[in-house]
């Protein structure tokens, strides 16, 4: 019964990164949203489980904006870190 509930919260945050990501300019939405969570889970993991450094606000920033340098077109990418994910949010 808990899988029904896990997956279907899943397929909502998939959905809205996917989003997210179409409007912050990426080539393909559908497959750099997933990514993205599985990308931000593995960072979770890493800070809970104790199994890299404790994280400090601008370590995982950079950790964000090194994922979106890497998939999203460079002639999208707005300066700075985090201004990517900013000026999706102000574009929808």
């Amino acid at each position: 019964a808990l899988r029904a509930i896990y997956d279907e919260l899943g397929r909502g945050f998939r959905a809205a990164a996917a989003d997210l990501m179409r409007r912050a300019g990426s080539p393909d939405p559908a497959r750099h949203g997933p990514l993205l969570v599985a990308f931000v889970e593995g960072l979770l993991f890493d800070a809970v489980a104790g199994a890299g450094p404790e994280p400090d606000t601008a370590g995982l920033r950079a950790a964000v904006a090194a994922y979106l340098d890497g998939v999203l077109p460079q002639d999208t990418i707005p300066a700075g870190p985090g201004a990517a994910l900013q000026g999706a949010r102000q574009n929808g």
